[in-house]
């Protein structure tokens, strides 16, 4: 008796292992608090550190911008200067000498104003097909030695050459490049013919210079057209009025040579944008580093008709003279080494959880799929019992139907009959169900004529509808196949479901049947069935809803048209067993159209 009543006192043996993991829990719920607090001051530290480095970084890209933007300006002044000594010389290329154009040149301090720049020259534009009256003029001015050369000795351009006439002052390689025919090579083409056509200053995509004698492309020729007629000329009388073009050749690392650095804080990277977005590099300071676009400002800055991207990378000095606090040290003040104990332990415990709650998960999902298994079952089983006896009920109706008897009786008797009816549908539905859920359904592939099964439904439907003001119709599309190979009776099902649904919910109105071929983009070929109605319609919030078994649309439904909500979900079944898809549109009170869309299979 002793043992028995303190082995029934509550609580004399229970584990104390729920209390340790409370205070367990209470002591990590401390010390991640902690720790949150630590990572939250440290992260803050880091974003203002971040913000202010990036507006610092901001405001100095965009005086790298404007500096750049000033220092590419002041070569457009020596342009027009060149332009102006030609036009001065004489209204054409020909007029034109070396001495002039030498005077000229000579008149200012190229190397001092215009660091990067070899020099200014002439470029004249001519027919190809006049080089011998054009050698023969050189050889008049005394230049017998002047030879066209070309770029590219295929050329770009077999009507005109753009030669290069001029390049001052003199140079060890001013000579390599005068007779240079600009027209044989791309990039120089281009911005020659762009400068022409918009009258403006216009600058080449980089390229490698003649002269220097590298094809690393780190160069620039900055041009601007010579017209031989003053005024506002249109694009058209341009191109009629150029006879040359002044010209400047640019070494970016020159240009660029006496970038502020900021004593090392800063790098420098410049790339001329190609149409497709991608930029390429032709200038990168000495202190530029390849690490990713983390301390890079990039902007984009228009020059002479091309778009450059100017990216400006912080270096270490200019971080440091920012004197920014540390956001390690912040979170080291508000955190301690409790925190790392901390999050093992957490880890530990949530790895512990997790396994618990995966191996309740997977002795739950087992337990609903053994459920379910024996539930269809059951139901097949019930189904093959339920149907014998059924069928007998229905056939000795039928029989009564047919002797003659007393009206109150023949009413009993159709009673039964339809009642049997009813059920024996209903059961017949739950045994497809069950079927389709066990994978016991299987598909007949034969040979039919679709058009004699669609007509036999619309014959089924109108009997159906007998006594409604309701009117059926059938549309086949001329196209439509002859013979299909398929399940017949399983189609038959599908839409006849369908059609039943359309007249039960519609009182009175339209029912139609349409059948089509479809041709795909793609090349694949299909079938579509729809089955519109002008009935009571469907709300969208209940349209998922009704392809669930035993669900209709709401209570009200089936209280007031009856049935069981079997019909549709095993359309979605058969539809998807058949490689299809099954579609719904529908509004309250304008009707409903389901579409059936399956794969042709043309019968040979």
């Amino acid at each position: 008796m002793h043992d028995t009543a303190t082995a029934s006192r509550p609580g004399a043996a229970r584990d104390p292992a729920p209390a340790s993991v409370l205070a367990l829990r209470w002591t990590l719920a401390v010390l991640v608090a902690g720790l949150v607090a630590a990572g939250a001051t440290g992260w803050a530290q880091h974003r203002a550190n971040q913000a202010r480095l990036q507006a610092e970084l901001d405001a100095a890209a965009a005086q790298v911008a404007a500096q750049l933007r000033q220092r590419m300006r002041s070569y457009e002044y020596a342009l027009f200067a060149t332009r102006g000594a030609v036009r001065v010389a004489g209204g054409s290329a020909e007029q034109l000498t070396r001495e002039a154009f030498r005077r000229f040149a000579g008149s200012f301090d190229l190397r001092e104003r215009f660091p990067g720049a070899r020099g200014v020259g002439f470029v004249r534009r001519m027919p190809r097909d006049q080089d011998e009256a054009f050698m023969e003029e050189m050889r008049r001015k005394g230049e017998p030695g002047f030879r066209i050369r070309e770029l590219n000795p295929e050329g770009l351009d077999a009507r005109e050459r753009y030669l290069l006439m001029f390049l001052e002052p003199p140079t060890a390689g001013a000579a390599a490049v005068e007779g240079l025919d600009l027209a044989t090579e791309l990039r120089r083409r281009e911005s020659l013919r762009a400068s022409m056509l918009s009258g403006e200053p216009r600058i080449s995509a980089p390229l490698a210079l003649a002269q220097d004698g590298t094809a690393q492309p780190r160069s620039f020729v900055l041009s601007l057209p010579v017209y031989a007629r003053g005024g506002s000329l249109r694009p058209e009388e341009r191109a009629q009025a150029t006879y040359g073009w002044a010209v400047m050749p640019l070494v970016a690392d020159e240009v660029m040579a006496d970038f502020d650095s900021r004593d090392g804080a800063l790098a420098l990277a410049l790339g001329d944008l190609r149409p497709w977005g991608e930029a390429e590099r032709f200038f990168a300071s000495a202190g530029w580093r390849e690490a990713g676009s983390r301390g890079v400002k990039a902007l984009r800055l228009e020059v002479f008709g091309r778009e450059w991207e100017v990216r400006v990378q912080a270096l270490a000095p200019f971080a440091q003279r920012l004197r920014l606090p540390s956001p390690l040290a912040a979170a080291l003040s508000v955190a301690s080494g409790f925190a790392v104990l901390a999050l093992l332990l957490h880890a530990l415990l949530r790895a512990a959880q997790r396994q618990r709650h995966e191996q309740t998960l997977r002795r739950r999902t087992e337990q609903a799929e053994a459920a379910n298994h024996a539930k269809s079952a059951f139901l097949a089983h019930m189904s093959h019992e339920i149907r014998t006896p059924l069928n007998a009920v229905i056939g000795l109706s039928q029989l009564l139907q047919r002797m003659a008897l007393p009206d109150k009786q023949r009413l009993y008797v159709d009673h039964i009959a339809s009642a049997g009816t009813q059920l024996l549908a209903l059961v017949n539905d739950v045994l497809d169900v069950s079927k389709i859920e066990a994978g016991e359904m299987r598909l007949e592939d034969v040979a039919f004529e679709p058009r004699p099964l669609l007509h036999d439904l619309r014959a089924q439907a109108e009997v159906l509808a007998a006594g409604k003001p309701l009117r059926l119709q059938l549309d086949v599309a001329d196209d439509f196949p002859e013979r299909l190979r398929g399940d017949p009776m399983r189609l038959k099902q599908v839409l006849l479901n369908l059609l039943n649904n359309a007249v039960k919910f519609t009182p009175e109105g339209l029912v139609t049947l349409r059948a089509q071929a479809l041709h795909h983009e793609d090349g694949r070929k299909g079938l579509r069935f729809d089955v519109s109605d002008t009935g009571i319609g469907i709300a969208p919030e209940q349209q998922q809803a009704i392809f669930e078994p035993f669900t209709q649309a709401d209570a009200s439904t089936t209280r007031r048209f009856g049935g069981t909500g079997l019909g549709l979900a095993i359309v979605k079944r058969l539809v998807a067993m058949m490689g299809g898809e099954l579609a719904l549109q529908s509004q309250p009170g304008a009707g409903s159209t389901f579409s059936v869309t399956l794969p042709l299979r043309a019968a040979e």
